[in-house]
């Protein structure tokens, strides 16, 4: 997704005539040390790439009231509320992923209804970072797709937290818990994983592969 990004920078660029600067930092660490440098140097816009960078932008963002920014697929997130919240000098650039999800859930359903192997139980599970609307809305896509094939399915989700790392530690953490939550969720008759928790949720993808079960997963801008 930074790929495609990119393309639209340079797209920019040759038929807008604008200049553009990219910063590419190496760790989350590095995003609101890169935020702030692009905040200091006076750039028109500066444009963040996906939910990863919701909390570094609001932080920076709150910093530098007249400073333009955009956020693509995700919402500014203040970690003292716990809650996304909109900030006037930031755009959000929001995708309809509920839709994308759907289409994800009916293959889910269908592969339940088939008991296509290794599926055995009339169960799919999901994961999500936070019971925030963004991701609420991707668990309620793959689930109501889900339901559209069979509405006996059982359905179980879970989150990783209530609010999203900070860190590279917390960040660290949360992949474990993820897969703690699968292995969890696979002893309790799951065969299909469905992984919203935007990159957190990689411990969850790999335990699905461990113990041999299907892992479905969808990755927002940028994580």
């Amino acid at each position: 997704m930074n790929a495609a990004a990119n393309r639209g920078r340079q797209q920019a660029e040759a038929e807008l005539g604008v200049e553009t600067t990219v910063f590419e930092p190496k760790t989350p660490d590095e995003y609101v040390t890169f935020l702030t440098k692009a905040a200091d140097e006076k750039y028109d816009l500066i444009i963040a790439v996906g939910l990863s960078m919701a909390v570094p932008l609001s932080q920076v963002a709150r910093k530098y009231t007249s400073v333009r920014f955009a956020l693509l697929d995700a919402t500014p997130f203040n970690t003292d509320r716990r809650s996304f919240e909109p900030l006037p000098n930031v755009a959000n650039i929001l995708f309809r992923n509920y839709e994308a999800t759907y289409l994800v859930g009916v293959i889910a359903g269908e592969l339940v209804t088939a008991k296509v192997p290794p599926v055995t139980h009339d169960q799919v599970c999901s994961l999500g970072a936070v019971a925030s609307p963004e991701f609420v809305s991707l668990l309620d896509g793959f689930e109501d797709g889900v339901k559209s094939v069979s509405p006996s399915i059982k359905l179980t989700r879970a989150y990783l937290s209530d609010r999203l790392p900070t860190n590279s530690d917390e960040r660290q953490s949360a992949i474990a818990k993820a897969r703690t939550i699968a292995l969890t969720q696979i002893s309790q008759g799951c065969d299909i994983l469905f992984d919203a928790a935007s990159g957190l949720g990689v411990g969850y993808v790999l335990a699905a592969q461990e113990k041999g079960r299907y892992a479905m997963a969808v990755y927002p801008t940028g994580s």
